[in-house]
């Protein structure tokens, strides 16, 4: 199980801004990137401001049918197996 800070970058359209849930912190259903970034090299411990970079890029995966529900028991779960490395 891996644990970690999550980003959300997004230049969404007007419609997927309205879906938006601010209050619930909810994603519209839909597509998704999911890019892993591993800190082997434990610079996170000394600087946790520190933001990974190309170096420290594990994988991808897309997430075609997601559905964003509040709460852990509802988490997506993917396999280190299944990223796609570029």
């Amino acid at each position: 199980m891996v644990a970690g800070s999550l980003f959300l970058l997004a230049k969404p359209d007007r419609a997927q801004r309205a879906d938006w849930d601010r209050e619930n912190a909810t994603l519209p259903r839909g597509r998704s990137l999911v890019k892993v970034y591993v800190d082997s090299r434990q610079r996170l411990a000394d600087d946790p401001t520190v933001v990974l970079g190309q170096q420290d890029f594990y994988g991808q995966a897309e997430l075609k049918r997601a559905r964003w529900r509040a709460g852990f028991r509802h988490a997506e779960t993917i396999s280190a197996a299944a990223l796609e490395r570029e």
